[in-house]
């Protein structure tokens, strides 16, 4: 069992940032995904309502009355790796009209939030990649938990506010986390947490623990 502080609701500010993995993570709770729902996952003798309530309950827990702006977390920072990645993983597209992304933001629109379709693709022009067929942003040997680094980076020049902003990076691989946490520039005005949600160890591996958010200085917060 994690040992962490409880986190009340008073420590968080007003404004609030997700940047969100997809596959292997928030993939389980999209409409998009074919194989996200109670009869797959029965078939396969897992719980979906338990799964994805791990997930759902963190997410609640830190966006409550908060407004909140939704980033690509996930290295599917162009439309042919969405493409890609959702061919070879069969649980649909993230990206673009009708993707997951769109329809978080527009399901939690009353809720206050909003999308942000900064890509790694975009090159020098902002958002000029959604909806668009563009290449893989991925440099020549590359590593996934550096790319995972430049998409944080990248999201960060879209949250100039003037006052402190919190900002919680989800993603199913807790050492790609780490090296964000590690290397990342991280502005002054971002307080930064990791929250490591890997969606099969719920369903197969027997995790049955809640979801804690990681600061920069290790300390963890249970959601």
């Amino acid at each position: 069992m994690r040992h962490c502080r409880q986190l009340q609701h008073p420590v968080w500010k007003n404004l609030l940032a997700i940047f969100a993995d997809y596959d292997g993570c928030w993939d389980v709770i999209t409409e998009t995904n074919p194989n996200a729902n109670e009869g797959v996952f029965l078939a396969a003798g897992a719980n979906y309502t338990f799964v994805k309530g791990i997930l759902e309950s963190a997410i609640a827990s830190i966006t409550h009355d908060k407004k909140v702006t939704l980033f690509v977390g996930s290295n599917r920072q162009s439309s042919q790796l969405d493409n890609f990645n959702s061919e070879n993983n069969q649980n649909g597209l993230a990206l673009g009209k009708d993707g997951s992304f769109e329809r978080w933001a527009e399901k939690n629109l009353t809720k206050g939030w909003s999308l942000n379709k900064a890509l790694l693709s975009d090159g020098d022009t902002s958002f000029s990649s959604w909806g668009n067929d563009r290449a893989s942003p991925w440099g020549f040997g590359e590593r996934d938990e550096d790319l995972k680094v430049r998409i944080a980076e990248n999201n960060f020049k879209y949250l100039n506010c003037a006052n402190k902003i919190d900002v919680f990076f989800f993603d199913d691989k807790a050492d790609y986390l780490e090296h964000v946490r590690k290397t990342a520039k991280i502005p002054q005005h971002i307080n930064f947490y990791t929250v490591h949600y890997d969606w099969y160890s719920y369903a197969f591996e027997g995790n049955i623990e809640p979801l804690v958010a990681k600061g920069v200085d290790g300390e963890m917060r249970q959601l």
